[in-house]
């Protein structure tokens, strides 16, 4: 599925199989959670005492702890520090205890990323970010990112796809380019409402990409019209979208113009106001990314800028976007009834 082989070698030193290291590599970079018939599932079906010994094993040698629901369901959580450390994801908030609703949400991605085994998934955030980056070429500014402040406050830490839903790549032709799936889990909820959320969140990366694929992944198929709808109608408000780039962007263009005047002394122009906003700004818009861009204005000029940023001056084309809805066959009503819609 996805990651090096030699993670899987590494989990055969602790004493499992191949095809047990296979399944746990896939269970501890995509949730940490799983269910006894998800592993006889990926073994091929095959039920009985080896999947219980597998999981007791598990619990034995640390790698695991084992949770109880409803009906007597045990759902396995892989919590080993070490486990983690072999797949190359030592810090995995995989590792954490969730509550339920949570848990939920992991089991249905690895039964999601389970039935697909013609793709090939992308799971950590740096592996995301090399292939956007480095294989698609979409800037950084266009990825999903969220931004944490230290306890102290003193720096600021930017992470991507943080809501951590399935990414994945499909096979292409030779010398097309690979159409990139995103799924979307939705747990439970009354209403799209956490969807349209997403979409909004992605806006940027799907305008940046030549076509991609979104799955609306459920375990009843009640909200699926609803979701294609709004996927629809994010289609239709970008490419209905006035022209230009963002207001962000506009303020950045001109504080790049009023810079590059200050280098060269050229002050006609200025009053005291736009003295004292660069003053502001030079401070504000400081650090190796705004250094980074400001070297790209001078040298290349504003184009340049607004293709790093994912940005165009003119009216972006419409998206060339699909939807899919997937109801996966499955019920969770283990998790109890508050977690079972």
């Amino acid at each position: 599925m996805t990651g090096p082989s030699k993670a899987i070698a590494g989990l055969q030193r602790f004493g499992y199989t191949e095809r047990q290291a296979a399944f746990l590599q896939i269970v501890a970079l995509h949730g940490g959670y799983f269910l006894r018939r998800q592993y006889e599932f990926f073994i091929g079906n095959e039920k009985g005492g080896s999947s219980q010994r597998f999981m007791e094993v598990l619990v034995q040698k640390g790698h695991a702890t084992v949770l109880t629901f409803c009906d007597n369901t045990v759902v396995c959580h892989l919590a080993a520090r070490a486990f983690y450390r072999v797949v190359g994801n030592e810090h995995s908030r995989n590792r954490r205890f969730h509550q339920p609703f949570t848990v939920k949400s992991k089991l249905m991605a690895l039964d999601f990323i389970l039935s697909r085994k013609d793709v090939q998934f992308i799971a950590t955030e740096r592996e995301r970010v090399a292939l956007f980056r480095e294989t698609l070429r979409v800037p950084i500014s266009a990825l999903p990112a969220k931004s944490y402040q230290s306890k102290g406050g003193g720096t600021r830490t930017v992470r991507y796809f943080v809501d951590r839903n399935p990414v994945f790549i499909s096979a292409a032709a030779e010398g097309a380019v690979p159409v990139v799936g995103f799924a979307y889990i939705d747990a439970g909820s009354d209403t799209t409402a956490g969807f349209r959320t997403y979409l909004a969140q992605y806006r940027r990366l799907f305008k940046a990409l030549d076509n991609f694929l979104i799955v609306y992944v459920s375990s009843h198929s009640r909200l699926v019209p609803a979701a294609s709808k709004d996927f629809r109608k994010a289609l239709r408000s970008e490419a209905a979208s006035s022209s230009g780039p963002q207001p962000e962007t506009v303020r950045l263009l001109a504080h790049f113009e009023a810079r590059l005047c200050h280098e060269r002394r050229d002050y006609a122009g200025f009053d005291t106001a736009k003295l004292q906003r660069l003053s502001r700004e030079l401070k504000e818009l400081s650090g190796p990314r705004y250094d980074a861009l400001f070297t790209l204005y001078r040298t290349e000029g504003t184009a340049s800028v607004l293709r790093e940023l994912g940005e165009s001056a003119a009216i972006q084309a419409p998206e060339k976007g699909s939807f899919e809805g997937c109801v996966l066959g499955y019920s969770y009503a283990f998790l109890g009834d508050e977690w079972a819609a």
